[in-house]
């Protein structure tokens, strides 16, 4: 099912464009509380449609993409937007008995009225242990931080050891496999992407665990999509700044004269995407949008040159990412046991 808003507001539709993004947690297709009470919200607070494609959709799995509809200056606060408000969530682990004499029904009301985070507890019996995950949001993760160090620290159990399970796309597993090497290097985490599996897998501190997840976050795929006159001219001085930016282009024809513009790269590459749709409508540099970025995403700038644009080519099949695997096939093979609840 594809939800979507009226959109009478969008008006000027030669300059409008269409931002598809993935998301590291999904949105509960079942109850659509985030749909509902946030994504709304966002259009209206920035004037833009949002879709959660129906092919990117599974029951059991949850929405995995949103797609952004509206002007460029109004997608891009759309995007820093839905980015805040996506779920993150850490998983521990504790002794059943220090959970069951504080009572699992006060440490989740505690929880949730002192830091505003959801915890759940699923009880592993065989090692006589609870499975905690502890949820909340970018926007708050202060508030999250300080209930993972709290909640651990009152079930006596160590914060230096948590997981975390981010939801990803094909293509950006393949992304952060061939970039692995450097977000543990740089963050200290460990880093497991599963072949079979749908997500990416981190085990660390709380910190560094934190850490690799907002580097992980920036090599995430964008894809940018707009309307323009057609000009082969033009199209080729494109494709020819592209290559320096990273940045992989593909060209429809749509209405006559009008060609249709697909813009891909990763996340933390939001400035130059920007900017490649400006040059390629033609407008004056006080057009430029300028996104915000995240701090953490500075160490990326040591990805090699053209980085996406080779992950995303089809020399790189799957023969090639088991290759890629390699090196850390004993993160896989140890106790990344996570489960989302």
């Amino acid at each position: 099912m594809k939800r979507q808003c009226n959109k009478t507001k969008v008006t000027l539709k030669d300059m409008q464009v269409s931002l598809t993004m993935d998301l590291s947690y999904p949105l509960e297709s079942k109850s659509n509380v985030f749909y509902e009470s946030v994504l709304s919200k966002v259009m209206k607070r920035t004037d833009t449609v949002i879709y959660c494609p129906s092919n990117e959709t599974d029951s059991a799995a949850g929405i995995q993409k949103v797609e952004i509809v509206g002007s460029l200056a109004a997608v891009e606060s759309a995007r820093l937007f839905i980015r805040d408000y996506v779920p993150i969530e850490f998983v521990t682990s504790c002794r059943s008995d220090r959970v069951d004499s504080l009572g699992i029904h006060l440490l989740v009301a505690h929880f949730s009225s002192t830091f505003g985070v959801k915890m759940v507890f699923k009880l592993v019996e065989e090692d006589s242990s609870y499975q905690v995950n502890i949820r909340g949001h970018q926007y708050r993760f202060e508030l999250l931080r300080e209930a993972v160090h709290h909640f651990c620290h009152i079930v006596q159990t160590p914060s230096e050891s948590v997981e975390m399970d981010l939801g990803s796309s094909s293509l950006h597993r393949r992304l952060v496999r061939n970039c692995t090497q450097l977000i543990e290097e740089k963050s200290g985490a460990r880093i497991c992407c599963p072949v079979d599996g749908n997500s990416v897998l981190v085990r660390g501190s709380l910190e560094s665990a934190y850490f690799a997840s907002e580097m992980i976050a920036g090599v995430t795929p964008l894809h940018l999509k707009f309307q323009c006159p057609s000009s082969v001219e033009m199209n080729e001085r494109i494709r020819s700044i592209a290559r320096q930016m990273d940045i992989s282009v593909s060209t429809d024809k749509t209405d006559p004269g009008f060609d249709e513009l697909n813009l891909s790269t990763c996340e933390w590459n939001t400035r130059h995407l920007y900017e490649l749709w400006r040059l390629r409508r033609g407008l004056h540099l006080s057009f430029s949008i300028l996104p915000t970025q995240r701090h953490l995403w500075s160490h990326l700038v040591e990805l090699p040159h053209s980085f996406f644009r080779k992950m995303n080519s089809k020399i790189f099949g799957p023969q090639r990412e088991e290759l890629a695997l390699e090196g850390h096939r004993t993160s896989c093979d140890e106790t990344l046991n996570l489960r989302r609840i």
